[in-house]
This record gives C-alpha cells, structure tokens and sequence, in this order.
C-alpha cells in the first residue's frame, strides 16, 4: 500500500488521541513534555552548527582565494571565485573592497545588487558578520579585512533546506530564527503569528561558541505537554474533538508527501537509486579504457531523478556511505563480463572526503571487491571536491593503503571547489580529472586552455594520468588532444545509460573496433 506507514502513524495518532481523552476522563494531568523539549533543543544546536559549516566553508574559501592574489582582482582569482560560486549554492557573491570601502570587483554570478558592503553587526576571530545592504532576508556577509589595502567579504545564503532535518510535529508547527548578535534577523522558518495564536508558546535558543549566530525555536506549549485536562462536563464534547482531530491527521499522513530522508533510505532498500555508467575513452585511438558510475533515483513510474536532487541530502542524513556500496555492488553485477574479461578497464565511484575518511573504509572496500569479485586494480575511487579534506595526512594514509592493494585514486573537479593545487601536493593519486568549466571554454578562452596546459604539465611531473570531463563536441575532444590529455569523457561519445544500454554500447564499439586495426594515433574523431 503506498502510504501503508503513514496511514500506521495516522491511527497511531488516533490511539493517542483516545488514550489523551481517558486520561482527561479520569483527572489526571496532562503529560510531561521534556523530553520533546530536550529534542527541541537538540534541534537548535544541530541548526546553530549547520550554520557553522557555511560559515567555515566561507573562511576556506576566502583564504583560498586571498592567496590567489584575488585582492589584486587577478583574472585567474576571478575566475576560481567565479567557479566556486557555480559549485555551491551556497555562496551568492564574492566582492574586493578598498581601503575606504568601495567596491574594486566581484564574481557577480548572483546577479545581487552592486551594494554588498555589510552592516557590520558583530565581529569574531578577525572576521566581520553582518547584513548586506538592501539585500533580502537570508543572506549572510563574511567579511575578512586584509590589511591597509582592503578587505575581502563572501555573501552565503541560509537555505531553508537547512530546517529540513526537524522531527515533523516540531518543522509543521514551529517558528526557526537565525540572529546575528544584537538580534538582528538572518533567516526565517515558520510564521510567528500563527503560532502565537495557538496559545501560551515555548522558546528554546543555541549560541553559536565561535561566531556571533544564535537560533531560536518557537513551539505551542501544547505540542509539548499534549492536551490538558477539561472538566467531567464536558468529557463527551473532548472525546468527540480528539477523535474528530486525529482522523484528520490520520488522512494528512495518508496524503503528505513522505519525509524526504525517510523516503531517500526506502528508494536505496528497495534497490531504486541504480547506477549509471558513462565511458570513457583513451585519446589515442579512441579506446574505451573505462567507465564512471553515476546514480540515478529511478522512481516506480519510470522518472528518472538526476543526483542533484538527492546526492547532498544522502552526505547531510549519513546515507551516503550504504547507497555508495549499494551502487557499487550493483555496478559489478551489472558489468561483470566487462570488469572480469576487458583487460585494463576501470570502474570509477565518486566518493565524498568524509566517507573516504571513515574509519575502517580502507578495509570495508578491499572486502567489497574480494566480495564481488571486482579486481583491485579494476577500481577508481575518485575523491569529489564536495567537502573540504580535513585532515590530509590520515587521507593520504588511507589513499597509500589503496594504492599498495592495486586501487587508484583520482581527485575530482581539480582546479574548482575544496580541490585546490594543494590537494594534488598533499595527497597521493593516480589521476586528475580536469573540470568541464575548463573544458567547454578552452576553445574560447586562453586562460582556461592555459590552466589546462598547466595541470597536464603537473600531472605529468607527478606521474600522473590526465582525464578531462564534461567534452561535448568534436572541437573540445580535439582540442583536449592537442593539449595532450590522456583520456576523454562526455556526451561526444555518450550520455550515461543504464546497464543495459550501456553494455549494448560496449557491444556496438567492440564491433565496430573489430573492423579497424589500431593504428595509436591520436584521437581524430569523438565517433
């Protein structure tokens, strides 16, 4: 039945609604409510560090790009602060200002109004936090003044996605604020008037111990403490309001849509979230040498959901990790004529920093292949720019720990994000993958065929293959050629598809390869 557990929790729901109306029945008092306060509470300290992260992300980022000389307004910092703001939704701008204030330049990717210089509210550890003038509510300004001859300030949003993970009878009936210091509003959830008309309220409130935010959840007592006591009176009338209460809420569980944590863990045990697989291909002679494995959510209907919508809610929730080796599992049953008998051919996951830093990882994949039968030297882990690699020498351990058993390791997006320069320095690999900004504007914009020329170079030096992503046309495969880039992969030579599809695309290559002799020269055609 497709709403069977919501319709369970309706007449759950009843029964604690009748069971309210006996205990009014009998004068006793209504229930206690701490530890849905406790929970309460919980919930704001888990938003207050929610909040951090931005923040943090925000600091990384301008440190990052203080030291590209981006106070210079160099075109090359430009751009890095051009590519961060497209990769996280996050960050709305980025803006260098001088010493009297007024504005040199900035990513004006948002489209904000050009007076982002911020009220200045409170200050910590060096950093100013304030309100962008005449910006609307939910904006963040993260100002870092640099010295005599100016300051730099990043503008980052306060999603409401960030109120998603409270507990359904506290995100439908509570009103969030996120303050800066002084009580001044950043962000909103819920409205306080409708609350308020509920009844007497209670307010919980978090401080952030590192930056000046604080949040504050208001809730109607009487979601915390049940229903109160009325007199024997009027007992009938009660039972009959409970009862009426409850079957309604009964046929709102039936019809709301599904908590969306809870319907992401249902779609991956019932084997919905199913990999895709997109090729790769060897630059010279135009070889199939691999492939990346792509989720997809594939609803019952036959919708196909991309992994935008749901990628970032399994790293937030801690389903990444189970829909990962989910993926993975499937991937190796699907292609096991491919994997076990095509000599050289790569699997490629993408994994985020914090599953890659999980301890026991390292063991946990080596068993999953033994498991499967996947060849060690079959797998790529390739290490994705979501988040920011905390601690690069306990990922550099587990990366030789891979490496020593045949797994090869790929940093993802180099150039964009977390990925920095620095990442390839500090941590062992065997592949760069170079980001499709770099790629679907090389044959318009020097500077990115000169970053390209520039990570070829370094891979080289650091013996290391090159694999650049996102190539659409024949006129980037060539260009990618000509730059000396190891192999290709993009909608030139396929879209990602689905098992089936892929191996039947496998097939037709094999068949057509059959007909032709090799000859190693470069790549003279995406066909």
């Amino acid at each position: 039945m497709k709403f069977g557990r919501q319709a369970l929790l309706g007449a759950l729901c009843l029964c604690v609604a009748l069971a309210a109306g006996l205990l009014a029945l009998l004068g006793e008092r209504k229930l206690a409510a701490s530890g849905e306060l406790r929970a309460l509470k919980a919930d704001a300290a888990r938003l207050v560090e929610q909040v951090e992260m931005a923040i943090d992300h925000a600091i990384t980022e301008l440190t990052t790009l203080r030291e590209l000389s981006i106070m210079n307004c160099d075109a090359t910092a430009l751009l890095a602060s051009r590519d961060m703001l497209l990769s996280r939704a996050t960050f709305k701008d980025i803006a260098v200002f001088a010493g009297d204030g007024t504005l040199r330049c900035r990513a004006n990717v948002a489209n904000l109004s050009d007076r982002t210089t911020p009220v200045v509210e409170a200050e910590a550890g060096g950093f100013s936090f304030g309100l962008p003038q005449d910006m609307p509510e939910g904006l963040l300004s993260v100002r870092w003044p640099s010295g005599p001859s100016g300051s730099l300030a990043a503008v980052i949003g306060l999603d409401p996605f960030l109120f998603s993970f409270f507990s359904a009878s506290f995100r439908d009936t509570s009103s969030v604020a996120v303050m800066l210091k002084g009580g001044h509003l950043l962000a909103s959830f819920g409205d306080p008037r409708s609350i308020g008309s509920l009844g007497s309220i209670e307010t919980v409130e978090h401080s952030s111990s590192r930056y000046p935010i604080a949040v504050s959840i208001t809730v109607p007592k009487t979601v915390l403490h049940g229903v109160a006591a009325q007199k024997a009176g009027v007992i009938a009338w009660i039972a009959g309001v409970l009862s009426g209460l409850a079957t309604a809420f009964a046929i709102w569980c039936c019809t709301r849509p599904p908590n969306p944590v809870a319907a992401l863990k249902a779609a991956i045990a019932l084997g919905e979230i199913r990999p895709y697989f997109q090729p790769i291909m060897a630059t010279r002679g135009n070889v199939l040498t691999g492939c990346e494995v792509l989720a997809r959510w594939v609803k019952p209907d036959g919708t196909v959901i991309g992994p935008d919508h749901f990628i970032p809610l399994a790293e937030s929730s801690g389903l990444i990790c189970e829909m990962t080796e989910r993926l993975l599992r499937d991937s190796v049953s699907a292609l096991g004529e491919i994997t076990g008998t095509h000599q050289g051919f790569k699997l490629a996951v993408n994994l985020s920093p914090a599953h890659f830093m999980k301890d026991g990882f390292a063991d946990s994949i080596v068993r999953l292949c033994r498991e499967t039968g996947l060849p060690t030297t079959s797998l790529v882990i390739e290490l994705t720019e979501r988040q920011n690699i905390s601690d690069f020498a306990k990922a550099a351990a587990i990366a030789e720990h891979l490496r020593a058993v045949g797994i090869r390791l790929s940093i993802d997006d180099v150039g964009t994000g977390h990925n920095g320069l620095s990442t390839l320095q500090d941590m062992p690999g065997d592949i760069v993958k170079i980001d499709k900004r770099f790629v679907e504007t090389a044959l318009d914009n020097p500077l990115s065929a000169a970053i390209i020329d520039m990570l070829v170079s370094l891979a080289r030096r650091l013996d290391r293959s090159t694999v650049a992503e996102g190539v659409e046309t024949e006129g980037q495969a060539l260009a990618m050629a000509k730059h000396g880039v190891d192999e290709l992969q993009g909608y030139v030579f396929s879209k990602p598809l689905a098992a089936k599809a892929f191996l039947a695309w496998c097939a037709a290559r094999a068949a057509v390869a059959h007909d032709r002799q090799p000859d190693g020269k470069p790549l003279d055609a995406a066909a």
